[in-house]
């Protein structure tokens, strides 16, 4: 039976008080049965809420990670001995793999790296099992379902194998210098690989033809799809105006718009869900700050590919290229409805009006004879980059300052780092 005893988010504030309490009783530093679950249900409660700074996540997941490594969880039980049961070593992989994932998404989220993908481990990723195939009292596992049946760890499974390729690309792009090219094109082939795996129930499938699925799965082929898209976004950035130069990234330059594509449509989807009448109506927090960053990357990079064709091409907009810009006006939209509700959405929604004014002042420069392309000026003048970044960058948050700073360097022929150097932040 559901909680009735108020609303969804008054519901988690009161359980994850309640966290809070037992972990403090129990001194957590000295972690036991439930010591590492509860941390967990206490984190992933303040990213629900929105209500745990971008730092004190960062820092909580470095405790969880810690005192997984004092239980020896990033070690599988099978390696190591010990008197486990079958049912303890089932129930320590699933609780380490949950682990990496809430690191990885909270440190993305700050723009730092990851502390777990650091650690060499050799936890095996949990068995496709359902509740009823085993318990307390089995002393042996049975053979794992086949990944094609559904069942309630198939979600975890798919999300597992996706966290361990977007590691790599997230290591990848907290590098100094860039990476072998080779060595892109080997982590694009294992996020592919990842994510041809994902159940065909958890693929992402057009909302109209999804009338008789629950919320919950719904949310899911979101969130894989999301990490799926971003780390394609994350692992080909770097490389979409060089295509300009060399053949070699041309590959990079597709694979980025499209990954890029699917993002923006997946936000336009995921906030006609979220609705009154939509198919997540009473799951509007699934629109948080933490999804902010992955639409305004799609944007950043959707838009220096238009940019870049307006001023090398000087011709008018084809088909495919208006459509690139009526999902950033779609997005900006989005983000200007919901900006009194997620604090991230007020930045995002800035940059991408500046994007736009920057995209329709070089649309009308280079207006064509008959006029086909040429769009109506901004409704407010655009602002002077620097001082408005000047401006955003109080309080901000790094990945939105990076996508800002990513986007001014053609005009301001500085590049991103050099920009936040001259910025002092």
């Amino acid at each position: 039976m559901p909680d009735q005893r108020g609303s969804h988010m008054e519901i988690i504030q009161m359980y994850r008080g309640c966290c809070s309490q037992s972990l403090v009783l129990s001194d957590y530093n000295k972690p036991g049965f439930y010591t590492i679950e509860t941390l967990l249900f206490y984190g992933e409660g303040g990213l629900i809420m929105n209500n745990i700074a971008q730092v004190s996540g960062y820092t909580l997941a470095g405790v969880v990670v810690r005192l997984a490594l004092r239980m020896g969880l990033h070690r599988d039980p099978s390696k190591v001995g010990g008197k486990l049961s079958a049912f303890q070593a089932e129930f320590r992989r699933r609780i380490w793999h949950q682990i990496v994932q809430i690191d990885q998404l909270v440190s993305f989220h700050i723009g730092l790296p990851a502390m777990a993908t650091a650690i060499e481990s050799d936890t095996e990723l949990p068995g496709n099992f359902r509740d009823e195939d085993f318990d307390s009292d089995t002393v042996k596992l049975p053979p794992p379902r086949p990944d094609t049946e559904f069942t309630p760890m198939s979600y975890t499974i798919a999300k597992s194998r996706l966290c361990k390729a977007f590691g790599m690309v997230a290591a990848q792009a907290n590098k100094l210098s860039l990476p072998p090219y080779e060595e892109v094109m080997k982590i694009d082939t294992l996020l592919n690989d990842a994510y041809a795996k994902v159940p065909s129930l958890l693929r992402l499938t057009p909302l109209e033809l999804a009338i008789t699925d629950s919320a919950a799965i719904i949310m899911k082929r979101f969130s894989l799809a999301l990490m799926y898209y971003r780390s394609r976004c994350v692992l080909h950035r770097q490389y979409l105006l060089k295509a300009k130069d060399s053949a070699l990234f041309a590959y990079s330059k597709h694979a980025g718009l499209d990954a890029s594509m699917k993002l923006l449509h997946i936000q336009i989807s995921a906030h006609r869900a979220i609705q009154p009448d939509g198919h997540l109506s009473k799951s509007v927090w699934f629109m948080s700050s933490l999804v902010v960053h992955d639409f305004l990357l799609a944007a950043t990079i959707v838009y220096l590919n238009l940019i870049q064709v307006i001023e090398t091409t000087r011709k008018p907009l084809d088909d495919e290229q208006m459509s690139m810009l009526q999902a950033i006006e779609k997005s900006h939209a989005i983000w200007s409805q919901t900006k009194d509700d997620i604090e991230a959405a007020k930045k995002a929604s800035d940059i991408l009006e500046l994007m736009l004014a920057k995209i329709k002042l070089a649309i009308n420069r280079n207006n064509s004879v008959d006029g086909n392309n040429c769009l109506p000026p901004a409704d407010k003048p655009m602002p002077n980059g620097d001082a408005w970044m000047a401006d955003l960058s109080l309080n901000g948050n790094p990945f939105l300052l990076l996508c800002l700073a990513t986007f001014l360097t053609l005009s301001n022929s500085l590049l991103p780092h050099q920009y936040f150097l001259k910025k002092n932040i």
